[in-house]
């Protein structure tokens, strides 16, 4: 049976909701499955269906790390601080000389999974943030697996590519420019887990139009994201869960939504926008695409290059080239309720049957198999 090993990249805000001091570090695993939905905890069962062993680690949550070194008796040279008072000055270096120098973890938390890496010997490991470890870390962990995989849809200072067996993206453009740089990539798309409908039950309609995302500003890497939302908030009510910098007179953004609440939150309303950062170029890549569209409501986003490749354009999902076209698609739809359901009726029949978790995993499984 090969053992399986995901590096998982955590948001601060998920693993705060999951660090008790009071818990063992097995207790505060299964609470950050627990807490909100997660990607890694529906890895873990569909490769361990495919006959793996498969385990998961926290690199980036530092109580929980802790918890885990105090338990396995390793030494630290000082108390373990969050890796956030060091990422800033680790990433800016990397900005600075445009080379991946530094991991943006701190080093006693690379330490510390590099121990775990050591203890537990898999056979492959997933990473799941390609700037997350020094080069030489990334190096030693190399020792200790057979096939070393990191996963990156976005872009990231210069990386020494050859460091992993194969890099998997979302991202076709990005793509292509790491193998440029050596790596060795296969496209692998984001995907729904369909399990999510059982667990969230029957849900009612009760909103408009909503936005579940960072929304950023004028000046931030999301221009043409608040352009949209800023245009369309003078024509109509939005919903915006996430920060704005500049928020437009007519808009009150709400709290971000995370996990099962961010599904319940897109799955009341009858449409939910998506748009792309400005660094995305004419591709579609990202996650909002399937949990908009697996959950069932319409997604209205952008026509770009490839977006034929996952949903058919204007019947499975709702497209737009322009922020005036965007407002005028946006009004379309809730003036015709029927229509905006069957496009989100569509794209939901689409997704579960050619975007779904388990299908991307099997993908994977052909992949590794050949390897091992």
């Amino acid at each position: 049976m090969p053992r399986l090993l995901i590096l998982a990249d955590y948001a601060p805000s998920v693993v705060a909701r999951a660090s008790n001091t009071q818990l063992s570090y097995a207790e505060m695993m299964q609470k950050l499955h627990s807490t909100v939905y997660d990607r890694s905890k529906y890895l873990l069962k569909h490769f361990g269906d495919l006959g793996y062993e498969a385990i998961e680690l926290a690199p980036s949550a530092s109580l929980i790390q802790e918890t885990w070194a105090r338990e396995n008796n390793i030494s630290l040279d000082k108390p373990l601080i969050s890796h956030e008072k060091e990422r800033f000055g680790r990433l800016a270096t990397n900005k600075l000389t445009n080379t991946h120098v530094f991991g943006s973890l701190s080093s006693q938390l690379q330490f510390i999974t590099l121990a775990q890496i050591k203890a537990l010997r898999p056979d492959v490991i997933l990473a799941t943030n390609v700037t997350a470890f020094s080069p030489s870390v990334l190096r030693e962990m190399r020792q200790y697996c057979r096939f070393f995989i990191g996963e990156c849809g976005y872009p990231v200072p210069r990386v020494n590519w050859g460091l992993y067996d194969l890099i998997l993206s979302c991202h076709p453009g990005f793509l292509a420019n790491y193998c440029k740089q050596g790596a060795v990539g296969h496209f692998w798309p984001h995907a729904f887990e369909p399990a999510i409908l059982e667990e969230l039950g029957p849900m009612e309609k009760t909103r408009g139009l909503v936005f579940c995302g960072f929304v950023g500003g004028r000046f931030s890497i999301y221009v043409e994201r608040w352009r949209i939302v800023s245009a369309l908030s003078q024509h109509m009510p939005i919903e915006v869960y996430g920060a704005m910098r500049q928020v437009p007179k007519n808009l009150v953004p709400k709290p971000s939504v995370w996990g099962y609440e961010m599904y319940r939150t897109i799955g009341a309303a009858q449409i939910s926008l998506n748009v792309h950062g400005d660094k995305n170029g004419n591709f579609s890549s990202n996650m909002r695409m399937f949990e908009t569209t697996g959950i069932g409501t319409c997604m209205l986003t952008e026509a770009t290059s490839n977006l034929d490749y996952f949903f058919v354009p204007d019947a499975e999902v709702a497209t737009f080239k322009s922020v005036d076209e965007c407002v005028e698609k946006a009004k379309w739809l809730l003036e015709h309720p029927a229509e905006c359901e069957k496009i989100g009726k569509a794209g939901q029949k689409r997704t579960l049957k050619d975007h779904t978790l388990q299908q991307r995993v099997q993908e994977l499984d052909q992949i590794i198999r050949k390897k091992l």
